[in-house]
């Protein structure tokens, strides 16, 4: 009889070790989704009208962004010949609103 409680008290520990660990592994899911939802998300593209190309930088997260820079893997150059690269625009703006654009 004794042996028998062992064993189950054996395996209630168990289980409610692993039903513990879920529980840990559920929160820190939870506060990760969390600060994926509420964290700002900011995209370069490109807009095209007619003969024209505008640039738009947009905060599609949640949250403002602050201090945003955008950094150009392959350099691009305007219609006069500047880079974008060196463009005030495009270096530490200060701050863009939730679900806004520039």
């Amino acid at each position: 009889m004794l042996k028998m409680l062992l064993s189950l008290s054996f395996y209630w520990v168990i289980l409610h070790s692993l039903s513990f660990t879920a529980y840990l592994l559920t929160i820190k899911e939870m506060r990760e989704s969390r600060e994926y939802q509420t964290r700002p998300y900011v995209v370069f593209d490109f807009e095209f009208q007619e003969d024209l190309i505008f640039y738009k930088i947009e905060n599609l997260g949640n949250n403002p962004a602050y201090d945003v820079s955008i950094d150009f893997i392959n350099d691009l150059e305007d219609s006069r010949g500047r880079k974008l690269s060196e463009l005030k625009l495009f270096k530490n703006i200060p701050f863009i609103p939730p679900r806004k654009n520039i």
